[in-house]
């Protein structure tokens, strides 16, 4: 599950997950940014 951490002026939304262990068993945080597209 991803949570939104913030919002900027440009639209950018970054959000973040909960800790996870990977594959290796480290713990690891997945930060995502996403920027809205201009549909014509």
């Amino acid at each position: 599950m991803m949570y939104p951490f913030c919002k900027y002026a440009d639209e950018t939304l970054v959000t973040f997950s909960n800790i996870i262990k990977n594959e290796n068993g480290e713990e690891v945080l997945y930060v995502h940014f996403e920027r809205p597209m201009e549909t014509t």
